[in-house]
């Protein structure tokens, strides 16, 4: 076993894996997670094929410590596999990134990478981006790999929602986010989830769609599922102007059966925020698939929290109190305005005619 000392500030340290085992890396399917795949790729993509993991992370709506996991753990099993060399850092410990890596400090204390010259070849040689779009056979096949690509988030989820849920009759899943439950159903909710605010799949039409989902539908529960719903369905009308609903908008999610106020809320519908991915040929592309991976662990699951507490606030005073409200009101004229009536009996709202007199008292009353 050759060991390498790897000094401080060194890591332009030459290859150390030839273009020939690179290839034969890639290729093979029991060493590739769609982690790595995905880690790779967006290194891939950026110019000159370098970047910071915080850059990464800003774009593509992950923590930079995921994308920093990944191409660690990755370079370790390379280094494994290979099992001809050994990077040490000369503080006495284990360094696996630079196997993958070239590494130098940047501008703003930031630590830049960028992908090795010979693995950038075989990537070309592979075309390894495109190689690596995901075939989806079925929903029960999209459940299974997003079940396994979410990783310890799923414990992360259990515990979250049983913190959230008033007297909890089905015991959190850690076990797996989405289940499983009838052939004849193209669509699947977060386990024990079907009286609450959901996180929502489904795979119809040669698409995927995923988001937050409330249902009045008739079901199987001691509560009619209207009466049920009602807490959560209020919590979103409350929260869509905020920054939890604003990030998912930004990033191309859209409303079925949108609500403004309470009279919305109807009977058997399915009131949902989703984000639509197309598929082509049945793939779908390995970055549209993080996209769906990141956000159940990110800014969906922000949301999902947040409505969730909302709702029981709701269902216990019949409105949020003032912290509640305060949060709530993001926009600087909302929250102005429900700061002012927090503090007064009335408000009086002057204004032209079409400038949102009536929509901005709407919104308040029903919060």
């Amino acid at each position: 076993m050759n060991k390498i000392i790897v000094k401080e500030d060194e890591y332009f340290t030459s290859d150390l894996v030839t273009k020939e085992e690179w290839l034969e890396i890639l290729s093979d399917d029991s060493l590739m997670s769609n982690n790595y795949k995905y880690a790779l790729s967006i290194f891939y993509l950026e110019p000159e094929h370098r970047s910071s993991c915080k850059h990464l992370g800003k774009k593509y709506n992950i923590h930079y410590n995921s994308i920093n996991s990944y191409i660690m753990n990755f370079s370790k099993a390379v280094q494994k596999k290979l099992n001809r060399f050994e990077l040490i850092h000369n503080g006495g410990n284990a360094q696996y990134w630079p196997i993958t890596m070239k590494g130098r400090n940047i501008d703003g204390g930031l630590f830049e990478w960028q992908l090795r010259e010979e693995l950038i070849d075989a990537m070309l040689d592979l075309d390894y981006v495109n190689a690596s779009a995901i075939t989806i056979k079925n929903l029960k096949n999209l459940i299974d790999l997003v079940n396994k690509d979410v990783g310890d988030f799923k414990k992360t989820f259990a515990k979250a929602r049983k913190a959230l849920v008033n007297n909890l009759k089905n015991s959190p899943n850690s076990t797996v986010l989405f289940y499983y439950k009838k052939e004849d159903r193209d669509w699947s909710i977060n386990y024990g989830g079907s009286d609450e605010i959901q996180y929502h799949l489904y795979l119809r039409a040669n698409k995927v769609g995923f988001g937050l989902g409330v249902n009045t539908q008739s079901m199987r529960s001691e509560i009619p599922a209207l009466e049920s719903a009602k807490p959560y369905l209020k919590a979103l009308i409350s929260l869509k102007d905020s920054d939890y609903l604003n990030k998912l908008i930004n990033q191309g999610f859209v409303w079925e059966n949108e609500i403004s106020s309470a009279k919305d809320i109807r009977p058997d519908n399915y009131y949902l925020l989703e984000k639509i991915i197309s598929l082509r040929n049945n793939k779908i592309s390995l970055i549209d698939y993080y996209t769906i991976i990141n956000n159940l662990k990110g800014d969906l699951f922000e949301a999902y929290k947040k409505i969730f507490s909302l709702a029981n606030e709701i269902s216990n005073d019949g409105k949020p109190n003032k912290q509640d409200i305060d949060m709530i009101l993001t926009n600087p004229l909302m929250q102005e305005v429900g700061e002012l009536l927090l503090a007064n009996i009335n408000l009086v709202l002057t204004g032209a005619p079409g400038t949102g007199k009536t929509y901005l008292a709407k919104q308040l009353a029903e919060s």
